[in-house]
């Protein structure tokens, strides 16, 4: 019997319908938490830090479908997602174009051991707005690593231990042959590569820098500690006498550059005791020399054809030249990079280098460490307050004008430097007015405290030159006799005196010359000038073998004596004047002529002359 009730035959399907709406509520809630869930990111180790650099290129990638190549840096993969398969870090040319700018890309490798330097290395990149990196892996352990931090890393297939090597050790040359084999790697690829070791930090954009020299094929930093430039042009490479470092150098993928890569790696690859630096600069030196024409600041070098610059160690700096000599500093100048050699104690020297330095990034933990502060009893408080206070009392009564004196006797001595640049500008005046300082006596001028010169126990006291003279230098290659001409001439012009002339012709000897005047100050206890003079005339006058007398000393007889006499006379026609400025005498040419011809050759020698 149908029911009479019709809400009752009804009740069924809203049932139904109200279960599918309850189910739909609670579909979306669980998608919604899992889609939370997967963008929450694992905590950073450094804080991401937002430039204002614009990247075109960065903009035009971020268009493109996000991949694990192309992904923003410091942004971890979605959590709970799978560890890609180690195909997947594969060095490709796809790779490089993904995180490559403006046909750049800037590398660096290491294994676990280097992890805080290779996360320091990529935080002052990023931190400047350089996001086109790539990070080689040389163990699982810090591929893993990197991947989930969020740093772009590739596998280099290395298999090292993740332990420190040590510098020097068999498997520090297995990372440096590593380095070679991947520049060779990925030159072909056809992008230029600024190759970087990772104890070294950034802290300057170097692109645009690098820019500025498109011919250089390398690029490359130095172990230079001495300055060749003052200002950032590339290094003097002919006053450059340190190694070339390869801890930062720069590739172009031009074909001089991918043959040196060829025979580098062919070279340490034959010998695996050869350090993969040394084989670099024995290359690069095997032609060397001829500077680039337009571009003086590049050198050819190893085939004749590869055109090398050296990136200045001012601004490229080693670690003696940051940290021990501040060049940047005496040059202001600032840095682009600082490499940590020159360094005692190994990594741990080196981290703690970029510590002092306040340019190593640690982990927070780092600097949690819990410090706590000695409890002291307020007697023990008290006490050392009443200490201070007397020691204060003290300090105070006893110097109480001391800061009052001492400030009285700064400003009487700048008063008295002013006074002194006037005096200096009324003598100048004086000196223009009264036609010179010749016109006038020195006593006149200046006063008895004024010494020109302080030597001996009688000081010279001349009249002011307003013109510098120089006196060139002798370094007993050349003939002595126009250098003593020189010298006179400056002694003639300075007036001085006798007892100063020893010293300053002295002073401007050169070379081996120096040890001989060493050796004569031993066995004369400070010559005279008459001596000083006698002693270089002989040490170093011409040879007897240079003159034209050499050429009648060695004038041999081969024909008859009539005409050996006719070619002795005519030589002597050409040097009758020279004859009479030498200490040579007619005795000694007599003892070249054959006996039997020697009364009549005496005879028309004394004629000629």
């Amino acid at each position: 019997m149908p029911s009479c009730c019709p809400a009752e035959s009804t009740k069924p399907a809203f049932i139904g319908i109200f279960g599918a709406i309850v189910g739909g509520f609670a579909v979306s809630a669980v998608f919604f938490l899992l889609s939370f869930s997967s963008i929450t990111a694992p905590a950073l180790p450094f804080p991401v830090v937002v430039t204002t650099t614009t990247n075109l290129s960065a903009l035009s990638t971020t268009a493109q479908p996000e991949t694990m190549y192309n992904r923003p840096i410091w942004r971890p993969p979605a959590r709970g997602s799978r560890m890609p398969s180690p195909r997947a870090f594969r060095l490709t040319r796809d790779m490089v174009r993904a995180r490559a700018r403006d046909g750049v890309i800037v590398v660096t490798f290491g294994n676990y051991a280097f992890m805080d330097f290779i996360l320091t290395w990529v935080r002052h990149l990023t931190g400047l707005g350089v996001d086109n990196l790539l990070v080689g892996a040389m163990d699982t352990k810090l591929l893993r690593q990197l991947y989930l931090t969020g740093v772009p890393v590739f596998d280099m297939g290395s298999r090292m231990v993740t332990e420190d090597v040590g510098w020097g050790s068999p498997t520090f040359h297995k990372m440096g042959r590593e380095k070679v084999l991947l520049i060779n790697e990925l030159l072909p690829f056809g992008y230029e590569l600024l190759m970087c070791d990772t104890d070294m930090v950034w802290l300057k954009n170097p692109l645009p820098y690098l820019a500025r020299y498109p011919s250089a094929d390398l690029l490359t930093s130095s172990d230079q500690v001495i300055p060749t430039v003052t200002d950032d042009s590339l290094e003097n490479w002919r006053e450059v006498t340190g190694a070339y470092n390869i801890g930062i150098f720069h590739w172009r993928p031009t074909e001089p550059a991918k043959r040196l890569a060829k025979d580098w790696k062919d070279l340490v690859i034959s010998d695996d005791k050869i350090w993969d630096q040394n084989a670099f600069n024995d290359l690069v030196h095997k032609v060397f020399g001829q500077p680039v024409q337009g571009e003086d600041e590049l050198v050819y070098s190893y085939d004749g054809k590869l055109k090398l610059g050296v990136l200045p160690a001012s601004i490229f700096c080693s670690g003696h030249t940051y940290f021990v000599q501040g060049m940047h500093q005496q040059l202001r100048l600032e840095p682009y990079a600082v490499h940590t050699t020159f360094q005692y104690a190994g990594t741990e020297g080196k981290r703690h280098r970029l510590r002092e330095a306040m340019h190593f990034f640690d982990q927070p933990s780092y600097y949690d460490s819990p410090v706590t502060r000695p409890r002291v009893c307020r007697k023990v408080g008290s006490l050392l307050s009443a200490v201070r206070d007397d020691v204060e009392g003290i300090v105070k009564s006893k110097f109480a004008g001391l800061v009052d004196q001492v400030t009285a006797l700064s400003t009487d001595t700048l008063e008295l430097k002013t006074d002194l640049r006037k005096l200096m500008v009324d003598v100048t005046k004086l000196f223009q007015t009264q036609g010179g300082p010749s016109a006038m006596k020195a006593s006149e001028l200046l006063t008895s405290d004024s010494k020109r010169y302080n030597i001996g126990d009688d000081a010279w006291q001349g009249a002011p030159k307003f013109q510098k003279l120089k006196i060139l230098t002798f370094d007993g290659s050349e003939n002595v006799f126009p250098w003593l001409t020189r010298v006179d001439q400056f002694f003639e012009g300075q007036g001085t005196p006798e007892q100063g002339k020893v010293w300053l012709a002295s002073y401007q000897l050169a070379g081996h010359t120096v040890l001989w005047y060493h050796n004569c100050k031993i066995s004369h206890n400070a010559p005279s000038w008459s001596v000083f003079l006698e002693r270089i005339t002989h040490r170093f006058e011409p040879k007897i073998r240079n003159t034209q007398l050499g050429t009648i000393k060695n004038l041999q007889q081969t024909d008859t004596a009539d005409e050996y006499e006719e070619k002795f006379l005519t030589l002597m026609c050409s040097v009758k004047d020279s004859l009479s400025s030498t200490r040579w005498s007619c005795s000694w040419l007599a003892s070249t002529i054959p006996s039997g011809r020697i009364h009549n050759t005496h005879t028309h020698t004394t004629q000629s002359l």
